[in-house]
């Protein structure tokens, strides 16, 4: 996160100075497109909504740490009204690391959360952005996504019962109520469902209270059931719901790679119900039956340690784990099993990728295609992607099968009809993470266009 945001923030500097740098040369309503109008000082506002938007998620991550459920109640998502609208037109509503619940989610097993019934349960007004807000175009009624997470709620005029399958153990439930125009008609009570309502294992509000309030409850049976009680003749009002398990809670991207005698820093994101009493990275060096722990160094939420990997490691893996435990002394680790893997050396190369180009396709007959691809290192992704001639699909994603030297890919004839000529282009990726296309789009156009015969 502190790295996206570092590199927003950069961008945004740069924007600002082709701002100023360009102020005066270009037309105020310069087309650079079909719906684009405008120049950079136009479009400024829309990177600076990037900036914004990050430091909105930063701050949640803050406030509500790492959980096991987040629930954006609101209503049901629109399907894209154009397939010219991006994917994001479909999710812009529901907060990241939430999930949906709309008035209409109803519980079912393969989904693992919903509500029980769902009479009486009605949603906030849909949040319309235009085309064009979504897209960056231009700056007609604009309208970018804030506050994700408190502008939409369910409503409830009667009981409803919400259920969540988790496994068994001690939980903490924050329920989110925002303050906004519309409110709660009356007080209302979370709780559990059948049981008698001991204190602290009930979450009351108000008439007109708002903010987030929890409660810690114990889950049996593999199954959450709460309650949403309004006061009688009035309702229920709620913009979210989050449940985490009391035990530290960790997020990690993993390492892959590490250059031997060059510095190599190791962090996670550590939060718990009971805050973080330690955190420390296992370390087990490559060639040894034994490993070390060293002690990793908060700073807010994220927890770190940097160590140096010996130039002997050369070509050689390293294995590790984080535990951590919190202040009640509950204690997690991930992975839950075995290590996270490294290769420790130095690849500054890329895939080298050799193809013969198909020439035409057959409707109805697939399309078989060869590829060359070569690396000093292990290539740990190969990928074709593809789709007709035409800017309403997206494009489908394979993997590669190899074949000896050779990586190969088919285009199902299914798929191939007269109506379109198709494109591709190969995606190839090593274990050091360097990557190649193919076509070069330095040097070429960036895809493969085939003829299908008519």
């Amino acid at each position: 996160m502190r790295t996206s945001q570092s590199h927003a923030a950069a961008g945004l500097e740069i924007w600002e100075r082709l701002v100023r740098l360009t102020g005066g040369l270009y037309h105020p309503k310069m087309v650079f497109g079909p719906r684009d109008v405008g120049h950079w000082k136009d479009n400024l506002i829309f990177v600076r909504h990037d900036v914004q938007r990050l430091e909105e998620v930063q701050r949640l991550l803050r406030t509500y740490g790492l959980f096991d459920l987040g629930l954006d109640f609101g209503p049901k998502v629109a399907p894209r009204r154009s397939n010219y609208e991006p994917q994001y037109a479909n999710t812009y509503s529901i907060e990241k690391r939430f999930r949906l619940l709309d008035p209409e989610t109803a519980y079912t097993r393969e989904r693992g959360y919903g509500w029980l019934d769902r009479s009486g349960i009605t949603a906030s007004p849909p949040t319309s952005l235009p085309y064009t807000s979504l897209e960056g175009d231009n700056l007609e009624n604009l309208a970018l996504p804030q506050a994700v997470l408190y502008r939409d709620f369910l409503r409830g005029t009667q009981k409803s019962t919400l259920l969540v399958d988790l496994p068994d153990g001690d939980y903490r439930i924050t329920a989110i109520v925002a303050n906004q125009p519309e409110l709660a008609a009356g007080a209302f009570q979370i709780r559990p469902a059948g049981e008698f309502q001991e204190d602290g294992r009930v979450i009351s509000y108000a008439l007109a209270e708002t903010g987030d309030k929890s409660m810690d409850l114990t889950v049996t049976g593999e199954r959450l059931a709460l309650e949403f009680v309004p006061s009688e003749g009035k309702d229920w009002l709620v913009s979210g719901l989050i449940v985490t398990r009391h035990a530290p809670h960790m997020a990690h991207v993993p390492i892959v790679t590490a250059s031997p005698g060059l510095p190599l820093r190791i962090a996670a994101t550590i939060t718990a119900p009971d805050g973080i009493e330690s955190a420390a990275l296992h370390i087990q060096p490559p060639g040894t039956a034994g490993g070390r722990q060293v002690f990793m160094l908060p700073s807010g939420s994220q927890y770190g340690v940097t160590f140096m990997p010996d130039r002997k490691w050369e070509a050689m893996d390293l294995r590790y784990f984080i535990v951590a435990r919190d202040r009640r002394n509950r204690e997690a680790r991930l992975p839950p099993r075995g290590e996270f893997v490294l290769r420790v050396g130095y690849d500054p190369d890329p895939p080298v990728v050799e193809h013969d180009p198909a020439a035409l396709g057959e409707p109805g007959k697939p399309l078989h295609l060869s590829f060359r691809v070569q690396d000093a290192s292990e290539l740990v992704s190969v990928k074709m992607h593809y789709r007709h001639l035409t800017q309403m699909e997206e494009y489908r994603v394979v993997d590669l099968t190899k074949s000896g030297e050779q990586y190969e890919a088919v285009i199902p004839g299914d798929y191939i009809n007269p109506r379109y000529d198709l494109m591709y282009y190969l995606e190839a990726v090593d274990r050091f993470g360097n990557g190649a296309f193919y076509p070069d789009p330095d040097r070429v156009p960036p895809y493969i266009v085939v003829k299908v015969r008519p």
